[in-house]
């Protein structure tokens, strides 16, 4: 390609989803810049570092899907882990997924018995999940009510904010996906004459970098630049500018206030659908309904802490669905990497989900932070005095809520972007969708790239608008 005739690509945020749209399209010849509002790149695919300690925000983990990609650019530097995954239940640690032997080996007769008897009824005998409408509904009949009530009624509120009730099934459906792909279900979940047999083994195996997950968002900003664009770092989306049905420009701020206006052949939106909604909407002509988009994001709190310990536990991940815990998920990297800490002290990630206004959002740092501690304390049977110290990061805009109706809201968005050819929006944030871990993500990224490597218009390529969409 001429470099006359080399399209302008310009990609709002520099996340995973940006990145790799970004290199995808650097390599074959178009123009690529990128935009990002902070002073790094990666977004949520961030890696931090404190007195030696090495921290993600939360497990970013590799599959094989993309094993031979990641491979060209780390080599000897990915790490292959065979990863375990927990459950904390009644001060109990459960491999998650959970199998019937498991639960009865681990758990006392009264909780397990009616554990296991649920769960393996509904795999010799399938479940009913015509049209369930929530996910406390999807849940009861997938995996019993009984394990609803102890894995994931409250799990599903902390993650979300609302009732398991008021969630809509696709939260389990997506979820359940991921299992399903990685075939942790069928190592789980096997049929009744294996129930009093060996269990499986559970682990998974993933990839993971040495020096963090934020290494692989490093190398895909890399290609860019080797291939003659650009990631334009400290830089806002400040509005969109649609005039006869397309994007003429971009605003963009930086720190120091100058503003510019970009333009492009075509832009990648990867930020949160809401604001990307309000930027468009501020164009009279865009569309005549400019009301508010009816949904929100579920923010994190991560606090990190140091314990005075080689390890906590083996697991890369613990999920903690009882409501005695204010917190969802502990992570530990240094079972992803041994170097992620010190002979005799490890650090776990801790996750709280808040949504502004609650009360959680409420508290001080101090006040979390110590009953984050007491917590642990009380799990996992140590001293107060055995965690060293702390520092926390807020994370916006982690989760889409699944609130039910959200759908249509999406769609709405979906809809106004068919419309607008130059303009797509793709990732976790620009598509509101649960389920885009780094694999989705990839896909969404390698979708549109698909579309725009084919010359075809997005209507063409698509057919027609879904929420469900790789991309809009």
């Amino acid at each position: 390609m001429k470099q006359e005739d080399r399209k302008q690509i310009a990609i709002l945020g520099a996340g995973l989803a940006g990145l790799r749209l970004g290199s995808r399209l650097s390599e074959s010849g178009f123009h690529v810049k990128v935009y990002e509002k902070e002073n790094y790149v990666g977004g949520l695919l961030r890696t931090v570092e404190k007195d030696g300690l090495v921290f993600d925000l939360g497990p970013h983990l590799l599959f094989q899907e993309y094993l031979e990609y990641y491979q060209k650019m780390f080599r000897e530097e990915l790490l292959t882990v065979e990863a375990l995954f927990g459950i904390g239940f009644k001060r109990k640690q459960i491999r998650s997924p959970v199998n019937p032997l498991d639960l009865m080996r681990t758990l006392s007769p009264t909780d397990s018995v009616p554990l296991a008897l649920g769960m393996t009824s509904r795999l010799l005998f399938g479940s009913d999940l015509t049209n369930p409408e929530s996910a406390d509904e999807w849940v009861s009949a997938k995996f019993g009510k009984r394990a609803n009530e102890y894995f994931f009624k409250y799990y599903i509120e902390k993650s979300t904010g609302w009732p398991s009730r008021s969630v809509s099934a696709h939260w389990c459906t997506e979820r359940h996906r991921f299992y399903r792909e990685h075939n942790l279900w069928q190592r789980s979940l096997k049929m009744a004459s294996r129930l009093f047999k060996r269990s499986t083994n559970s682990r998974l195996v993933v990839y993971y970098p040495r020096r963090g997950a934020q290494a692989i968002a490093e190398a895909m900003a890399d290609i860019i630049e080797k291939n003659g664009g650009s990631v334009v770092l400290n830089s806002s989306v400040t509005g969109i500018r649609i005039e006869d049905g397309s994007v003429k420009y971009v605003c963009i701020e930086n720190r120091e206030g100058q503003k510019q206006e970009v333009i492009a052949d075509l832009f990648v939106n990867t930020l949160p659908i809401t604001y990307l909604w309000d930027m468009l909407t501020e164009n009279e002509l865009v569309t005549r309904d400019g009301s508010p988009l009816k949904i929100r994001f579920r923010n994190l709190w991560l606090f990190y802490f140091f314990i005075k310990r080689p390890r906590l536990s083996d697991k890369v991940q613990t999920y903690f669905p009882e409501e005695r815990y204010i917190f969802k998920r502990i992570y530990e990297p240094k079972n992803l990497d041994p170097r992620m800490g010190t002979e005799d002290v490890t650090g776990i990630c801790v996750e709280v989900g808040y949504t502004e206004g609650d009360e959680t959002s409420k508290m001080s740092e101090k006040e979390l932070a110590e009953r984050i501690v007491g917590e642990i304390a009380d799990f996992y049977s140590i001293e107060p005095k055995e965690v060293v110290d702390y520092f926390s990061l807020k994370v916006p805009f982690s989760y889409p809520i699944y609130k039910q109706g959200y759908e249509k809201e999406v769609q709405r968005v979906a809809d106004l972007l068919f419309d607008l050819g130059n303009l797509f929006s793709i990732g976790r944030q620009g598509l509101f969708r649960y389920d885009f871990m780094t694999n989705r993500v990839m896909e969404s990224a390698d979708s549109l790239a698909e579309c725009i490597l084919s010359g075809k218009s997005k209507k063409e390529f698509l057919g027609r608008t879904s929420a469900k969409s790789l991309f809009f």
